[in-house]
């Protein structure tokens, strides 16, 4: 009998052969062979079968061809086609390879070779070395598939920022021709033109925005990729514990690092050049760049998906189950709903789009805000194991119930309003298809402590506002057949005895409801880490942003000022964030603080502002933004008194620290309108400049401040927590309350009061609040290491400290040097 050829598999060697003989492994090993030698993957294999390849007429799915190739299950058709699609057309060259196999295969059916205690050794080792080869491909799978969500993540920035110069462009040329068309004899010729180009860039409108579907749809795609290849190398190590026989593989692999962006240079973005004709030859050459990074991004995710389908092939059928403790399982029974609940749920939907649906980026004066498609940022967060570092949408994917946890700022509320916007429409990736077509429940607790009791769900609606009304029963249905999204925002903002109530409340939604969604968000301290662990929730941690995600912010909050420009400023605005780049890129402590969404928005709004002037610190970054929304922005526009009233920048920062206090003493963050119209009118007392009542200076700080707003019906709140806190704590300041804030500060809602006193009071009055919670924490065994690391924390605010202050900090808190 003729020798059967080895495999010679370029690149990614074969798994364990896992023949029931001896003579099937040897079919398989020339099988392989065949395909090694004809540079045919499994892949390309399945592509290449017939139906007429098989006695039933069905093709295998590929991960059986994995099994077949194997020596697992094997079928004589499955050779023969094999053979027919190694060398087709050429019968001869068929027959030549059939032949040594075809005794083979007589053998195993009337006389098979079994395999012994020696070979069974052998097929376990290798067993063990494919699994460890597999596992390395997989991280490297992983990583091309992060690589191309990086990718993909990127060329949604510039698309986003090219579409933005688009429509301006856009804009400008509908102005050109109408005021061709106002003459009373326009020029046909130019008239023409202008037609031209408007249909051409209506074109590359269509173009670009079919694009940015594609290059989200890829990003999430590559999401979901990474989160496969994790869960299957996670398999293939439980695979490998279970048939590991010594010390037999090689050392662990180390992940595969991801290499700088292939492809992609945010150079090739548009300016907006004159003459038009150049601008839409420039924005063409651009877009076909785009589309092609698209295609190179695309086949990266092929790639990895066929290594995550071979490496798939060697894990056992009965380790196909979800890995064991990473999801909790949602069913939700297939319970039609009734044509009364459908046309609810449809006019609910639209109304939480329209709720929800839009951001308002900070620093930017928009007529409409900026869809909150364009605007969301996926964000990293840190799970519970130390290194278990992933997007939020795979951390997220699958599960019931999760508690985020996050910075000021750091995008926890947009999270929550993007999956209640897009869960009801269908519009989640993949990776969160449990929840598509979930009805989302918005439940900020800032509003529900303002009832007697927290709400059932068929309160819920009326208890956030919406003035909706629902069929009966409806929302109880929603819940019972396991299909809302309870999504609660703000643990953090309410009083701490406020927290055990929120936490038995939930506790009873989920002994009542256990087969609905729910997401709840706060401030990373305020609660313990471990807070909802009993009854399942995972939780996870935001992280700062990386330096791609401070990237994407800003080009975002660029494409969003850029849309309402006019050309000039345009050109402007392009200089500025070439300047906000460079300088957060390569500035220690602006990159320090470009660590958040709202950070971001701040440094590109006081850029602009300041001509590329941009602060230093926490404390100058709030100052400067503070002065630019009170003062400079609305004197730079020429917009005098508003409402009947003017209000220089320190009346207004008077008013509205005075707001902010009394809601932090208060363990707020609402107010009603009738307490605030009661706290200007007593200031006022005391500031005979300011004209007015207690009631128009409300409504002037509500239209032109920019820091407070509505969040519904003689409801106002300011527009960021940290706002509240940074004012609030120059109040306590200005009235020495030192002594109050001593008292607090083992409380979390007064940790960044405290922090930004410091920064506020002068050398003696921050030297003394230090010194007082450095005493109270030795005293206060309790509370002892919070109140020690608040104080170490502290000294990021402080411009000047007293020597004998710091010493004492530091030999509490070494490690804060």
């Amino acid at each position: 009998m003729a020798a059967l050829p080895e495999s010679r598999r370029a690149g990614r060697p074969w798994g364990a052969l896992r023949g029931a003989n001896q003579e099937l492994n040897e079919i398989a090993t020339a099988l392989r062979a065949w395909l090694d030698d004809a540079g045919i993957t499994v892949a390309i294999l399945h592509s290449r079968l017939t139906p007429d390849h098989f006695p039933d007429r069905t093709v295998p799915v590929q991960r059986k061809l994995y099994d077949f190739c194997a020596g697992k299950n094997l079928t004589w058709a499955f050779v023969e086609a094999v053979a027919d699609t190694c060398t087709p057309d050429d019968a001869p060259a068929q027959q030549q390879k059939l032949k040594p196999v075809k005794q083979l295969w007589e053998r195993a059916r009337t006389n098979p070779t079994p395999l012994g205690g020696a070979r069974e050794l052998v097929e376990a080792k290798d067993r063990v070395i494919a699994a460890y080869e597999q596992i390395e491909r997989l991280q490297q799978a992983q990583a091309e598939s992060e690589q191309a969500r990086l990718r993909a993540e990127h060329l949604v920035t510039m698309l986003l920022t090219m579409l933005g110069q688009l429509f301006a462009k856009i804009g400008d040329l509908t102005q050109e021709r109408n005021r061709l068309l106002a003459r009373r004899s326009p020029d046909p010729a130019a008239l023409t033109a202008l037609n031209g180009r408007l249909q051409e860039a209506a074109g590359h409108r269509e173009e670009t925005e079919e694009a940015l579907t594609r290059a989200q749809r890829e990003r999430d795609e590559a999401l979901r990729v990474a989160d496969v290849a994790r869960r299957v190398a996670h398999r293939l190590q439980e695979e490998l514990d279970r048939v590991r026989v010594g010390n037999t593989g090689p050392a662990d692999p180390r992940p595969a690092n991801i290499g700088d962006l292939d492809g992609l240079d945010p150079t090739g973005i548009p300016a907006v050049p004159d003459p038009d004709d150049l601008f839409l030859q420039d924005y063409a050459t651009a877009l076909r760049k785009a589309q092609s990074v698209l295609d190179t991004g695309s086949g990266a995710i092929q790639a990895a998906e066929e290594q995550i389908a071979e490496a798939s092939a060697v894990l056992r059928p009965d380790s196909e189950e979800a890995v064991r403790g990473t999801m909790l399982s949602r069913t939700t029974p297939d319970n039609p709903v009734t044509g009364t609940d459908a046309a609810f749920e449809e006019r609910y939907g639209t109304y939480m789009a329209q709720q929800h649906g839009q951001l308002t980026i900070f620093g930017v004066d928009l007529d409409q805000r900026w869809p909150l498609d364009h605007a969301y940022l996926s964000l990293e967060v840190k799970g519970s194991a130390p290194e278990s570092v992933e997007r939020v949408e795979q951390a997220l994917a699958g599960r019931q119930r999760t508690v985020v946890m996050g910075s000021p700022g750091s995008g926890k509320t947009t999270l929550l309003q993007w999956l209640a916007v897009n869960a009801p429409r269908g519009t989640l990736p993949d990776l969160l298809a449990h929840l598509n077509g979930s009805v989302p429940f918005m439940l900020p607790l800032r509003s529900l402590v303002r009832h007697d009791s927290f709400p059932h769900p068929e309160e819920m609606l009326a208890a956030v506002g919406c003035p909706l009304a629902q069929p009966e029963g409806w929302a109880r249905r929603v819940f019972e057949r396991g299909r809302a999204l309870v999504l609660v925002d703000g643990v953090d903002e309410i009083a701490s005895d406020e927290r055990a109530r929120a936490k038995e409340w939930l506790e009873t939604l989920l002994a009542a409801y256990p087969r609905d969604c729910y997401v709840v968000t706060t401030r990373a301290q305020a609660v313990p880490e471990d807070w909802l662990d009993g009854v399942g929730f995972r939780h996870l941690l935001l992280r700062p942003m990386n330096a791609v995600d401070v990237a994407g912010s800003i080009a975002l909050w660029h494409a969003a000022a850029r849309a309402e420009a006019n050309e000039e400023e345009r050109r402007e605005l392009d200089a500025l964030e070439e300047s906000v780049q460079n300088t957060v890129k390569h500035d220690s402590n602006l990159t320090a603080l470009a660590t958040s969404p709202l950070f971001c928005s701040l440094l590109c709004a006081l850029n602009r502002a300041r001509r590329g002037l941009l602060p230093r610190s926490t404390m100058d970054l709030y100052r400067a933004a503070l002065s630019m929304l009170l003062g400079r922005r609305d004197a730079e526009r020429g917009i005098g008194a508003v409402e009947g009233t003017r209000l220089s920048e320190n009346e207004s920062i008077q008013l509205l620290q005075t707001l902010a206090y009394w809601l932090i003493r208060n363990g707020r963050f609402e107010a009603d309108a009738a307490t605030a119209v009661r706290l200007f009118s007593e200031l006022l007392v005391a500031m005979p400049a300011v004209q007015g009542k207690g009631e128009q200076i409300l409504r002037h700080l509500l239209t032109r401040s920019g820091l407070l707003r509505e969040p519904a019906v003689d409801r106002l709140e300011f527009i960021h927590r940290t706002f509240q806190d940074y004012l609030g704590a120059r109040a306590a300041v200005e009235a020495t309350d030192f002594d109050l804030l001593r008292a607090h500060a083992h409380e979390e809602q007064w940790e960044n009061v405290i922090k930004m006193a410091t920064g506020h009071g002068r050398p003696n009055e921050r030297a003394d609040l230090l010194r007082a919670l450095v005493v109270r924490g030795d005293r206060d065994e309790l509370h002892r290491e919070q109140l020690h690391r608040l104080a170490a924390s502290c000294l990021e605010y402080a411009t000047q400290i007293s020597p004998e202050v710091l010493k004492m900090i530091r030999q509490r808190v070494p490690d804060q040097r």
